[in-house]
C-alpha cells in the first residue's frame, strides 16, 4: 500500500502535468483528453492520500467509491460530487460521449476540472 506522502506526491505530479498540458497544447483535442485524465488522477490520488491518512486502505475504483460514501472518511459530499465530476469526465461520459475518445464536447472545461480537482486535493491537505 502506498503512504500518504507517495500518494500526495502523486496528485502533485498530475496535476503538474495537466496543466502543463493545457497551458501548452491548449488546441490539441488528444492533450485535453489526457489533461482530463491526469486531473482526475490527481483527485484520484489526493482522496487516496486522505483515505490513507484515516487507516482506510483501497485499491480499486469501486472500493475507493465506497470507502468515500463511508461517514468515518469524513469526505463532504461537495468532494464527492467533484470527484466523481472528475471521474466521468476523464471518459468523456460526461458531455455526452458515452465513453468515446475519438472526440472532443463542444465544450472542453479542462480548467474547471483543474479548480474542482484543486477542491478535492483540499481534503488531502497538498497544500495550495
Amino acid at each position: 500500500m502506498a503512504s500518504v506522502a507517495v500518494h500526495r506526491a502523486e496528485a502533485i505530479g498530475n496535476r503538474g502535468h495537466a496543466d502543463w498540458l493545457v497551458t501548452t497544447k491548449p488546441n490539441d483535442p488528444i492533450a485535453l483528453r489526457w489533461a482530463a485524465t491526469a486531473t482526475f488522477y490527481s483527485a484520484l490520488h489526493a482522496i487516496s492520500a486522505h483515505l490513507v491518512s484515516r487507516h482506510i486502505y483501497v485499491q480499486r475504483h469501486d472500493d475507493r467509491s465506497d470507502a468515500m460514501n463511508d461517514p468515518a472518511a469524513g469526505i463532504p459530499t461537495d468532494i464527492q460530487d467533484a470527484y466523481d465530476f472528475l471521474k466521468r469526465r476523464s471518459t468523456l461520459q460526461d458531455a455526452g460521449f458515452h465513453g468515446a475518445r475519438s472526440a472532443l464536447p463542444d465544450r472542453q472545461p479542462v480548467g474547471e476540472d483543474l479548480d474542482l480537482c484543486r477542491r478535492v486535493g483540499g481534503v488531502a491537505a497538498l497544500g495550495d
